[in-house]
């Protein structure tokens, strides 16, 4: 993570562990998780909150961009949080 430099990717500062965890120093990513946003802004709901579905198909069009980036340059990843 911390020699990607993409902005897709939350940025890794650092990390440590001790004798019984490993921990990550990163960049905060405020915000909410992708499956809230896209359930309270689903087209069943007569209004839309929070951008609608313009801003839903930007924020998986991001999340795309940031998994390109990881394929491309042969990143293996679990975990991965979007």
């Amino acid at each position: 993570m911390r020699e990607c430099g993409s902005n897709f990717i939350t940025q890794l500062y650092g990390s440590f562990r001790d004798h019984e965890h490993y921990y990550l120093i990163m960049e905060l990513a405020e915000g909410r998780d992708v499956y809230s946003l896209i359930k309270e802004n689903s087209p069943r709901i007569n209004r839309f909150k929070q951008g609608g579905e313009p801003a839903i198909r930007f924020i998986l069009a991001c999340i795309i961009l940031g998994l390109e980036e990881m394929h491309s340059k042969g990143y293996i990843y679990n975990d991965l949080k979007p």
